[in-house]
Order: structure tokens, then C-alpha cells, then sequence
């Protein structure tokens, strides 16, 4: 059997019905069972991170427990110096009489002279000591370099002079008590400072503020 062609080379085959219309797109999304009009399932968006606003504070690290130890012992020292202030204001007539015995040429006049300059000189200590101790503290606790350095040198002082003083024998009763118990709480606030973990903490909180 023989076909026919075209009259027309050119001309448009007729459509086959397997093919969609030129002007009706396909539909995007075609279900299993042949329901175009369902949508694909819908995803959550993935989570993103919390972005810092360019110029804001980064959050401040937390102390590690060796600061935060070194803190506690620091607020110690502060009580034990309110102690021995309080101390030395109620054995005011106790040094009285070590002042008489020691001076024995001293009038009335000049020995409530010496005592009262010398409950000053304590008053004013005692709060000084007491200060420092809350001051470094408080400092320490926020990861401050330069604090940790003070309170290294202030640590050291009162090592040294505790051994000098008991060396040349000038202290006695509770003083030498106080000042042992101070300069072993020294030491160990020193070496809870320059623990590693402490160290990173300087180090991270010195990076924040740059």
C-alpha cells in the first residue's frame, strides 16, 4: 500500500495527542496518581545561627571555677582583716601597757598620744586591707589582666613581710595568727590565678575588649 505525501513539504504535521498544547504549560508538579493539583510538600526553613549586630558587645565568658575559688578566698581575706581590725580596736588598753612597759619615761599625755595615733594607723589600715581585698576581688572575678598583676604583687608583699616579721620576732598571739592565715590565703589565691584554666580566661576576656 503506497502513502500519499504532502502536497506541501513545509507544512505542519497535524498535532499527535501525546503532546501538550504550544500555549499550556506543563504543570510543575504532577502527584504519583496523576493529580496535578496538589503542591510538594512544604520544608521548614533551616535554622540560622544568632548573628551579633555589627558594633554590639560580645557576651562576657564565664569565670571558670578556679577564678571563681580565688574569689571566694579573696572575700575571706576581707573578713579576716575586718577580723583583726575589730581585733586591734578592743585590746586598745593591752597595748597601752605594752607601750608603758616599753617606754616607761612616757607621761599620761604622751602614752594616750601614742595609742590613739596608733588606733588610727589601724583604723586606716583595716579599711585600706579590707578595700583591697574586695576591690581585687571583684576585678579578678571579671577577667581583668592587669588585676590579676596587682594582686600578684599584693599577694607577694604579704608573703614577705609575714616571713620578715616572724623572723625578727616583732609580731606575737593573734597578730602572728592573722598573719599566717592571711599569707596562706595569698598563696593560694596566687596559685588558683595562674591555674591554666585561668589563664585561658584572661586570655579570652583580653580578646573581647580589643
Amino acid at each position: 500500500m503506497s502513502t500519499t505525501p504532502p502536497s506541501d513539504p513545509w507544512e505542519t504535521p497535524p498535532d499527535r495527542p501525546d503532546q501538550a498544547e504550544p500555549d499550556q504549560p506543563r504543570p510543575a508538579f504532577e502527584s504519583p496518581g496523576g493529580d496535578s493539583s496538589q503542591q510538594p510538600p512544604a520544608y521548614p526553613p533551616a535554622p540560622t545561627p544568632p548573628q551579633v549586630p555589627y558594633g554590639a558587645a560580645r557576651p562576657a565568658p564565664t569565670p571558670p571555677p578556679s577564678i571563681l575559688t580565688a574569689v571566694k578566698l579573696m572575700y575571706a581575706g576581707a573578713a579576716l582583716s575586718a577580723i583583726s581590725f575589730l581585733t586591734s580596736l578592743l585590746t586598745q588598753e593591752s597595748v597601752r601597757d605594752q607601750i608603758a612597759e616599753a617606754n616607761p619615761d612616757y607621761t599620761e599625755e604622751q602614752l594616750d598620744t601614742t595609742v590613739a595615733f596608733g588606733v588610727a594607723f589601724a583604723v586606716v589600715i583595716g579599711l585600706i586591707a579590707i578595700l583591697l581585698w574586695v576591690w581585687m576581688a571583684e576585678t579578678n572575678r571579671r577577667g581583668k589582666s592587669w588585676a590579676r598583676v596587682v594582686a600578684t604583687v599584693l599577694g607577694a608583699l604579704n608573703i614577705v613581710f609575714t616571713v620578715i616579721g616572724l623572723l625578727l620576732g616583732q609580731s606575737s598571739g593573734l597578730v602572728v595568727v592573722f598573719s599566717l592565715v592571711s599569707a596562706a590565703l595569698a598563696a593560694v589565691i596566687l596559685y588558683l590565678l595562674y591555674r591554666p584554666e585561668s589563664n585561658a580566661y584572661y586570655e579570652e576576656v583580653a580578646d573581647i575588649r580589643r
